[in-house]
């Protein structure tokens, strides 16, 4: 289950998902609580957008509860047909550092190219008349010396 624990939805259901889960104490399956308040890269990686949301990891495949009442008898039925359940997705990678920083960027610049594109054009401009600026100096620094001993 993952939850807030700010959210009153995710309060009141808490006593009943633990005794559910205490219904099926002994066999293969374990129920788990994740705080997204402190785990939010496993929310982000669940995409979890609710609260709280029931998701059930099978046999590789992730399988989201739909029930908005989450009544126990719909729960049992769900765990009940999950073998012969088809709508399983890939169970998506861990988020790293490197994904969330990408992915983080990738929003960031949809933002801009939504909302200021005339700020980002006249970033870019500058940019590239500073990268223009300092290709000329360097050329002349560099290059200007070899010139004259080869005039010498």
């Amino acid at each position: 289950m993952f939850l807030l624990p700010s959210c009153k939805f995710c309060n009141k259901f808490k006593p009943i998902f633990k005794d559910f889960a205490e219904n099926y104490e002994g066999e293969n399956i374990v129920f788990a609580e994740v705080n997204c308040a402190v785990s939010k890269r496993t929310c982000r990686r669940f995409k979890t957008r609710q609260y709280p949301t029931l998701k059930l990891l099978h046999k590789h495949k992730l399988y989201n509860y739909e029930d908005p009442h989450r009544k126990p008898e719909t729960m049992t039925a769900f765990l009940d047909d999950i073998e012969t359940n088809e709508d399983g997705k890939s169970i998506p990678d861990e988020i790293t550092a490197f994904i969330q920083w990408r992915e983080e960027l990738r929003v960031d610049l949809q933002r801009l190219f939504k909302y200021k594109k005339n700020a980002l054009f006249a970033a870019f401009s500058v940019g590239l008349v500073c990268g223009v600026i300092l290709t000329v100096l360097t050329n002349m620094l560099c290059c200007g010396k070899s010139r004259k001993e080869k005039e010498a």
